[in-house]
């Protein structure tokens, strides 16, 4: 017979009452003209990606991703507590965010949007 023991040999930040259960993951695939445009658009977002994360407390996730499999290719992975969190408090950020852009950033040759619900078999961070 065995026995599992766990020491606690480091201080957790989050313990298992903590964990969102059913968090909506949405995520945004773009492909650009070339790299030079994905990373202008990637300046652009950058400091949308700022005020997110200061004004959203529902936005768990909002993170760039650059393809390693094609330098024209990124996508931008996001989780919120709620789907509604994404259609209302995420909205407004966007709105507010657009009205102070003098300069729009290239635009994707291709956009793809995908809708996921996290099921909590397995984990985002430890």
């Amino acid at each position: 017979m065995f026995f599992f023991v766990h020491a606690h040999t480091h201080t957790h930040t989050h313990d298992r009452n903590d964990i969102h259960r059913n968090v909506h993951v949405l995520t945004v695939t773009l492909t650009f003209e070339s790299e030079s445009d994905k990373e202008s658009y990637k300046s652009y977002w950058a400091p949308l990606a700022k005020k997110v994360k200061a004004l959203e407390s529902n936005c768990l996730s909002y993170e760039w991703l650059d393809s390693t499999e094609d330098v024209k290719k990124a996508m931008i992975f996001e989780r919120y507590v709620t789907k509604r969190d994404l259609d209302t408090e995420h909205q407004e950020t966007l709105k507010e965010f657009k009205k102070n852009i003098t300069t729009p950033p290239p635009r994707a040759l291709d956009s793809d949007f995908a809708h996921y619900q996290e099921s909590n078999t397995g984990y985002m961070s430890k």
